[in-house]
């Protein structure tokens, strides 16, 4: 059975975060990095509002987010994003 892992925003050569699964290049790295800063701000107010709506697959894209950004990933969203 495989994840959702087209919510990760992943594609074939790209193993998912959740079940290590292999799906193309990720659709986040089209983004520049203005535009990933600006995604980064949207994730985090998210968190802050109403962070029931963020589950797994959006943690793990924004650990992905920072790290292509060369940001310190916070230890909150690295613990969601492998299921802790």
């Amino acid at each position: 059975m495989r994840c959702e892992c087209d919510r990760a925003g992943l594609s074939e050569n790209t193993p998912c975060p959740v079940c290590n699964d292999s799906l193309v290049v990720p659709v986040i790295e089209k983004f520049n990095e203005s535009e990933l800063a600006i995604l980064v701000q949207w994730f985090n107010s998210l968190q802050d509002v109403n962070e029931q709506y963020l589950d797994i697959f959006d943690y793990a894209l924004s650990e992905k987010i920072y790290r292509l950004l060369g940001i310190r990933v916070p230890k909150k969203i690295k613990e969601k994003a492998h299921g802790q």
